[in-house]
């Protein structure tokens, strides 16, 4: 289209996977299993570029994902950890010499859940076909994703063959708090539990805590050739 050019791609997947390995969370000790039930993952994925003439580039990115065990007690229940959805883009501009360089890129994230805990009561079921383990629907369940995240970078070449590079980045451009993971613990060597201050039933004795994501942070590097 004259000055412009646009490019796409449009996928999808569908997976079956049996004797899935999981964990437990938040337990003592906690152990990891083979389920029982058939687990399906299937999505969708799409991307497209636009080139605005030699300077400009505008790129984005999406998957979808539907994760869940076809059976059994968590049967139609998202995967921990799995988001359901995310999103990446680009934006990039260099000058006409190919020296100053500008590039943004944004995450957007979906939903993403953890979970963790003891069964709820009566959730916990006989494993499918009498093979692997169905240990129920965990207790405790967070919801660490819905963020956006973005970073950015400003690149200098100099020299005569451009050999020199200068570049100034920054991380999580506008200071986003967010978690890149979330796990579950547990009392278990606590003062208060100890004490008899509560049981290794009682909500008190379990804890989530997040894998905090990088805090706006800036960097500037320098590299050259010989």
């Amino acid at each position: 289209f004259g000055a412009f050019t646009v490019s796409g791609e449009v996928g999808g997947f569908d997976t079956e996977i049996t004797n899935r390995i999981s964990t437990t969370s938040g337990l003592t000790p906690n152990t990891y299993f083979n389920s029982s039930a058939i687990t399906k993952i299937k999505g969708l994925t799409a991307e497209a570029d636009l080139y605005v003439g030699d300077q400009w580039h505008f790129g984005l990115a999406y998957t979808s994902t539907d994760a869940s065990e076809t059976s059994g007690s968590r049967k139609g229940l998202q995967l921990g950890e799995t988001p359901s959805w995310f999103a990446t883009g680009a934006i990039d501009w260099s000058s006409k010499d190919g020296r100053l360089k500008f590039q943004m890129l944004p995450r957007f994230q979906g939903a993403e859940y953890a979970r963790g805990g003891p069964a709820l009561p009566g959730t916990t079921k006989p494993a499918v076909g009498g093979k692997g383990q169905d240990t129920g629907v965990p207790r405790y369940s967070k919801n660490f994703g819905n963020y956006t995240v973005v970073n950015a970078s400003v690149t200098y070449l100099a020299g005569e063959s451009m050999q020199h590079r200068f570049q100034f980045r920054v991380v999580n451009l506008f200071d986003e708090y967010y978690a890149e993971r979330y796990g579950y613990g547990n009392n278990f060597y606590g003062s208060a539990f100890n004490r008899g201050e509560y049981s290794n039933t009682d909500d008190r004795y379990f804890y989530g805590y997040p894998f905090e994501g990088k805090p706006r942070s800036f960097y500037a590097t320098f590299a050259t050739k010989f």
